[in-house]
């Protein structure tokens, strides 16, 4: 990145630090995790709505890594315009400038890996309370092959598949405000 990128990026970031959220609303999400031995991976589109047209930053965190391992692979993009975004790594999460339009509701994608620790991965939800409302709708899919076991889930799946030599678990929610985290053991 030249230095006239990386300043522009930083006005844009510190703009964005001082002028607020003003107006931004987070309002879906539709992740899919997939779990593997030693491996987990996230792939998100969250959906965000504004008052008014602009960029706004967000943070985005992940689980703490000296317990579910170090993440790697991150990748941001804005999906209406297929646009990779920058993002900032701050203590265990990064923060991204996202640009909002107004008139629908603006797709971003983040994903993710994380080389697991031990037995259990931990997708964070919790910080959706931050936001001071529910979301409209929430859907998430667990792909693993059949042969793994999990043993628990902090939140019960609504189904079950089996396509295949693979596992889907599915759960899907409407005015969802999570209480807890999304924990699996294995």
């Amino acid at each position: 990145m030249t230095v006239f990128c990386r300043t522009v990026f930083l006005l844009c970031w510190i703009y964005a630090l001082c002028s607020g959220q003003g107006g931004l609303s987070f309002v879906e999400e539709d992740l899919t995790f997939e779990l593997r031995e030693g491996k987990f991976s996230v792939q998100g589109i969250y959906y965000f709505s504004a008052d008014k047209a602009g960029t706004y930053l967000i943070r985005y965190p992940f689980p703490d890594p000296v317990i579910y391992g170090k993440v790697t692979d991150v990748h941001v993009s804005e999906l209406r315009n297929h646009t990779s975004l920058e993002y900032r790594w701050v203590k265990d999460s990064a923060s991204v400038l996202i640009p909002v339009y107004i008139s629908d509701k603006t797709p971003v994608l983040i994903a993710y890996s994380q080389e697991l620790q031990s037995n259990q991965a931990r997708y964070i939800l919790t910080s959706t309370q931050s936001w001071h409302k529910p979301l409209k709708k929430a859907s998430f899919t667990l792909i693993t092959d059949t042969e793994f076991s999990i043993r628990k889930f902090s939140i019960s799946p609504d189904t079950l598949y089996i396509r295949g030599n693979k596992k889907i678990y599915h759960w899907l929610w409407e005015n969802f405000m999570p209480e807890r985290d999304f924990d699996i053991a294995f």
